[in-house]
C-alpha cells in the first residue's frame, strides 16, 4: 500500500483501525490477567507471596523448569502470547504505519504513529 492508496479508504477506516479497535483494546486489557493463574499456583506452593517472593518463585521456575513443567510450560506460553501482542500486532502496525503515512504522521483515530512504537516497548508480563 502507498500514501495514494491509503487516503482513499482513511475514511472508510474511521475509528476502526487496529490500535482503536474494541477487539485491542479488550486484548491489551485482559491479557495480563493471564498471570493470574500462575501466580495462584505458586501460591499454592507457598503463603501468601510477596511480590518479591513472586519473582523469586518464577525465577526458581526458570531455573529448573522440571520440577514443575505445567507451570513452567504455561509461563512460556505466557512469553509467546506477549510476543505475539506485542512484537506481531503493534510492531506490525507501527510498521505499516510508518511506511504508508510516515512515522511523524496520525493514523485513523488520530493518534500519532509513534503511540505505536510506545506500545511495542510495553511488557505484558515484566517478572517473566
Amino acid at each position: 500500500m502507498v500514501l495514494k492508496d491509503y487516503s482513499v479508504i482513511k475514511v472508510e477506516l474511521e475509528g476502526i483501525s487496529g490500535a482503536g479497535s474494541a477487539s485491542v483494546k479488550e486484548l491489551v486489557r485482559k491479557t495480563p490477567l493471564l498471570m493470574t493463574p500462575l501466580r495462584a499456583a505458586l501460591d499454592a506452593l507457598g503463603t501468601d507471596m510477596s511480590e518479591d517472593d513472586f519473582r523469586n518463585a518464577i525465577v526458581k521456575l526458570y531455573r529448573n523448569p522440571d520440577a514443575n513443567p505445567a507451570l513452567y510450560n504455561y509461563a512460556k506460553s505466557l512469553e509467546a502470547i506477549d510476543t505475539a501482542v506485542i512484537g506481531g500486532f503493534f510492531y506490525s502496525h507501527y510498521c505499516l504505519a510508518s511506511n504508508v503515512i510516515g512515522s511523524s504522521s496520525r493514523g485513523t483515530i488520530n493518534l500519532d504513529v509513534q503511540y505505536l512504537r510506545k506500545m511495542c516497548d510495553r511488557i505484558l508480563f515484566p517478572v517473566l
